[in-house]
């Protein structure tokens, strides 16, 4: 009898686990039906659909992604054996009109290579069955699984949920923001993704109100001006300015901190490249995880901020001295143990002068505490700024070191799930230090978008077409529309009827709008992973999930064995699950965890790339 298995999502984790079952399966002896089922977009998902909009990019550099478990050298591109991303797009002659940062589009071209490739290559005992539909439900029966379809129904053994982005009932302010636009007929755009938000019916000349400053901002401001057929050009000094086409609205954005998402600095480093940590290392990880009652910001934080510090003296001493110097202050470092930034900044001095310490808070705020005269003195000094990052940007992530440090915040993720997953923090701390304060701060430091965006937005700016508002800006529902008001000596105040959220929330189990997560919650074959301590109940909103084999977790605490959940359903369960992509030279938890799935689907041992 045939293992029967259905792949719920066919976004990059979905195909990821596909392509693990093509290759474990040639040592495997028994047939295997697959269902691949998508209702979006089958190879790719909604997020990297082929028929979105160009505008959309990634902020992660092509040569760092791949979707095969296997580097690719020679011979025929198979699963376990093919090309990255970059190395696709050179192939198909388009790297070099996109560069590094290709639209996500072009991205959903590249998993349909992929899946294509896998289709191609099965084994005669491997069926592959693609479903574009809607699963509604799940109903186990002796030991089967029945998936309802919006059109059928298909009766499986072992099922992998990786759905991807999803929509949650709004809750507080945003609660408060739709129910009044619901009630006065005004314009609030909200959605899973920025592909959900219909910028289509937005006007020409409309006065509009944006709500954040990360990534979606970027992606929300190109499409209603770039995207409605403005252009950009270097005027004679050589900077950027931007040409207007008439169609765009007017763009007011605001976030709690006022800062626009500083760029990605300049990618110098291959696919291959690997960091040793000197101080947030493995041995530091081991020594914590057996200390037992970590709280983050008292036991974690300090030694992210002081490698950060390490990283960033070294790069200093490199431009001021070189690299046999840097060498030096490295080796001393190693050599006396030193673990915090005092005692980092005592032995920088040897080098450097006025050292600071790195306070990661105080960069993702640097406007905090500053009681600006007025909207216009904000704007300047918010100018200054990017100007200066994009100066930081240009001398790239491993000359520049303040972008050296940053990136130490992208490079560390997989050390800091190792303290952070599934509870291992005291709870309050992890609600309210981790989630609450570290997670955003890093997001918005190191997964920045590329450096032509910030030089898009000064363009922008300068142009009067895009105006971002100072921090802690309010809003105020009021009878026809919305009230913003900037927290300035000289209030600045604007009224208007469109407000436009460019805020992604995390996935939320209870909050979910889908039908299939709330019938599965119901029955209680999925539950909200919950983090408790002494004094303090953390309701994480992630999908609870076995720490080795991601099996669902149901409401009886019990392991359900053959249902699976991998990636962003179980954020907050495990962090930073948004992450879509391996890297083509070393496997990261994103293929770690398709292999595994993989595994035990087939009930196979083995890790071998074939």
């Amino acid at each position: 009898m045939a293992v029967r298995v259905a792949i719920i999502g066919s976004g990059p984790r979905g195909l990821s686990v596909l392509e693990r079952l093509a290759v474990l399966s040639r040592s495997v002896r028994k047939n295997i039906d697959v269902y691949l089922i998508d209702k979006v977009q089958i190879g790719c998902g909604k997020i990297w659909k082929t028929n979105q909009s160009d505008s959309y990019i990634m902020n992660t550099p092509a040569s760092e992604i791949s979707a095969f478990s296997g580097l690719y050298k020679e011979g025929k591109v198979r699963p376990g054996h093919g090309p990255s991303f970059a190395e696709w797009m050179k192939v198909n002659d388009i790297y070099h009109k996109y560069g590094e940062y290709a639209p996500r589009c072009v991205y959903g071209s590249y998993l349909n290579f992929v899946l294509n490739t896998i289709e191609n290559n099965l084994d005669s005992h491997v069926r592959l069955v693609k479903i574009k539909d809607f699963v509604s439900d799940i109903t186990i029966h002796n030991s089967n699984y029945y998936i309802q379809l919006s059109k059928q129904s298909i009766v499986v053994d072992k099922v992998v949920i990786c759905s991807g982005h999803s929509e949650s009932m709004p809750d507080g302010i945003f609660r408060k923001i739709q129910q009044h636009a619901e009630e006065n007929s005004l314009n609030y755009y909200s959605g899973g993704s920025v592909l959900d938000i219909p910028l289509n019916k937005i006007r020409s000349n409309q006065t509009i109100g944006v709500i954040g400053l990360g990534l979606s901002f970027y992606d929300i401001v190109t499409e209603l001006t770039k995207g409605r057929n403005g252009h950009y050009t270097k005027n004679k000094e050589g900077d950027l300015e931007y040409i207007k086409s008439g169609e765009e609205p007017i763009i007011y954005a605001f976030s709690r901190s006022g800062l626009p998402s500083p760029a990605r600095g300049l990618n110098q480093k291959t696919y291959s490249y690997h960091y040793d940590p000197v101080i947030f290392n493995n041995k530091l990880i081991e020594e914590l995880q057996e200390s037992g009652d970590l709280t983050f910001d008292r036991d974690i934080l300090p030694y992210i901020e002081a490698e950060m510090l390490l990283i960033y003296i070294e790069k200093s001493i490199i431009l001021e001295y070189g690299n046999e110097e840097a060498f030096k202050f490295v080796n001393d470092c190693i050599k006396n143990n030193i673990r915090t930034s005092s005692q980092l900044i005592d032995k920088g001095k040897k080098w450097l002068k006025n050292i600071e310490p790195i306070k990661l808070y105080d960069l993702a705020k640097p406007f905090k505490d500053i009681k600006f005269q007025s909207y216009p003195d904000f704007e300047n000094q918010l100018l200054d700024f990017l100007k200066n990052d994009l100066i930081e940007a240009r001398k790239g992530n491993n000359t520049s070191p303040i972008k050296s440090a940053l990136d130490f915040l992208r490079i560390s993720r997989h050390l800091i799930r190792e303290l952070v997953n599934h509870g291992r923090l005291d709870a309050k701390s992890h609600e309210e230090e981790f989630i609450g304060r570290f997670s955003p701060a890093s997001s918005l430091l190191a997964a920045g978008p590329p450096l032509f965006r910030i030089e898009q937005l000064i363009a922008l700016i300068k142009a009067d077409v895009v105006k971002v508002l100072p921090p802690d800006t309010t809003i105020e529902c009021i009878n026809n529309g919305y009230k913003l008001t900037t927290n300035t000596r000289k209030k600045f105040t604007l009224e208007l009827n469109t407000l436009v959220n460019a805020i992604v929330f995390p996935p939320n189990v209870e909050r979910d709008r889908s039908p299939f997560i709330q019938n599965l919650m119901s029955k209680g074959i999925i539950t909200n992973f919950i983090n408790k301590s002494q004094n303090h109940i953390f309701k994480t909103g992630g999908i609870n999930v076995d720490k080795i084999t991601l099996n669902a977790i149901k409401s009886d605490n019990q392991a359900e064995y053959n249902i699976f959940v991998v990636g962003i359903p179980s954020e907050h369960t495990r962090w930073f699950m948004q992450s879509g992509s391996t890297r083509p030279h070393i496997w990261n938890d994103f293929m770690v965890d398709a292999n595994n799935i993989a595994r035990l689907v087939l009930k196979t041992k083995g890790n071998t790339v074939i």
